[in-house]
């Protein structure tokens, strides 16, 4: 789910990238400090909003399990399976093998914040499709597909100027 995903994870896909672009930002300070991986990496969540949608009327479902496995649905509706695992590179962030039917990428992400119970804010980076620039997004993933920006973001969300810039999807 995490970026980790749906737009964020782009549907076209391309050769597996196994280091984060050095275009992604590096959060220093911004990333959640102490992220327990096993509360955080299990049940459902939903991505509701995004700063930069690919495709604004979709709600997308990631299923996340303790060992770093994602499942969703990609933009074009095909099942995606990715197997993450704490990047070496760079400090909070995860990098995430992707396959679909239409091929493999590599996505990378991070959680900015998250009370784990209701709500997760994460930056994901990465190449997809054709593109050989690196794409990156703020994703706001709920536990319940209603979820909104919660309250306990504000701080956090204006400290990145992300306050108003977040944008409402498909979820309901």
């Amino acid at each position: 789910f995490l970026g980790l995903l749906g737009q964020t994870f782009a549907a076209a896909v391309t050769s597996a990238t196994t280091s984060i672009p050095k275009e992604c930002l590096e959060l220093k300070g911004d990333i959640k400090s102490g992220l327990e991986a096993n509360k955080f990496f299990t049940g459902d969540w939903y991505l509701t909003h995004a700063r930069d949608p690919k495709n604004p009327e979709l709600c997308q479902k990631y299923q996340a399990t303790s060992d770093l496995q994602l499942k969703f649905n990609g933009n074009d509706g095909k099942e995606v399976k990715c197997q993450g695992a704490k990047d070496s590179g760079r400090e909070g962030f995860y990098s995430f093998q992707c396959s679909t039917s239409g091929g493999s990428f590599t996505s990378f992400m991070a959680v900015v914040e998250t009370d784990y119970n209701n709500y997760a804010l994460l930056y994901r980076c990465g190449i997809y499709g054709q593109s050989s620039t690196p794409q990156d997004n703020f994703l706001l993933f709920n536990r319940q597909s209603s979820g909104e920006i919660p309250k306990e973001l504000t701080t956090k969300l204006t400290a990145l100027d992300l306050m108003t810039s977040l944008k409402k999807l498909g979820c309901t």
